[in-house]
């Protein structure tokens, strides 16, 4: 026989699918040990996964804010380490000096000279630049 050597056999689909399903199932027992506020994030991913839609949970706006405060602090902190470790993390541009300063975002420009036309009070008014 002219080729003895064996071939190597791509792994089956069902070998494939029987490792994803092992790793769902690993990851479902690890999320029975959720807090209550962890396993309805997770229930809501899988409902998501699924193409439903997830409701958002009403809460009292200074429990809100609180929590968005806590986030923050965990971010910052989790940055902080990083930074100490000299692990190089991206980061948002910053504003302008000036913007910044004075507490303002950049805007787009609008135009606005003396050839543009304007509304106002739902009546437009046209320049004209030209002596009659």
């Amino acid at each position: 026989p002219p080729n003895t050597k064996q071939r190597r056999r791509p792994p089956s689909s069902s070998s494939v699918l029987k490792l994803s399903e092992v790793k769902r199932e690993v990851y479902e027992l690890g999320a029975s040990g959720f807090s209550k506020r962890a396993k309805r994030v997770f229930d809501d991913e899988k409902l998501a996964a699924f193409g439903g839609k997830v409701k958002n949970p009403k809460m009292p706006f200074k429990m809100l804010l609180g929590i968005r405060r806590a986030e923050k602090e965990r971010a910052k902190r989790a940055q902080d380490e990083a930074r100490a470790a000299g692990i190089v993390t991206v980061t948002a541009p910053k504003l302008d000096s000036t913007l910044r300063a004075r507490g303002k975002k950049r805007r787009p420009k609008r135009g606005g000279g003396p050839l543009d036309d304007s509304a106002k009070d739902g009546i437009l008014r046209i320049h004209t630049t030209t002596k009659r």
